[in-house]
């Protein structure tokens, strides 16, 4: 199974896993901004996307999500996990760009019903679990 895992830092990373990042200093397999789209990825090609704790900190979100649409096989499984607002760790880290509550991924599927979406993702499931004492994240997991 081939893995893409967006934003895999220094300890987001599995073995095996296709790591990219912005930071050299993590080493990830591909050094890129992902805000920058298209990506240098070919299409159709990753079972699975793993963006754990990222998607808070990208200004460029439709781009990432059609972007990650694009390279993921269909079928293809994208696990998301971000703090959930109104919780401290949403709020309390000047890097974060955006807020999450449950409802919002809604504008990526058909539910949603909103325009400016190359692609609709289907909502397989999501909950929202504890993460630290004063924080909680959703988990969320969209399929193609």
């Amino acid at each position: 199974m081939k893995i893409l895992n967006l934003g895999c830092g220094f300890c987001n990373r599995e073995p095996g896993e296709f790591g990219v990042d912005n930071d050299p200093k993590c080493k990830p397999d591909l050094l890129w901004d992902l805000n920058e789209t298209p990506w240098p990825l070919p299409g159709n090609s990753f079972d699975e996307i793993r963006a754990i704790h990222l998607l808070e900190h990208i200004p460029n979100i439709i781009g990432v999500m059609n972007e990650s649409w694009e390279v993921l096989k269909r079928g293809g499984l994208f696990l998301i996990r971000v703090p959930l607002f109104p919780t401290l760790g949403a709020i309390a880290d000047p890097t974060h760009v955006r807020y999450f509550i449950p409802q919002t991924f809604d504008y990526f599927t058909r539910k949603g019903k909103l325009t400016g979406l190359k692609h609709i993702f289907k909502i397989v499931n999501i909950r929202v679990a504890p993460l630290t004492p004063d924080t909680n994240e959703i988990q969320c997991q969209l399929r193609k």
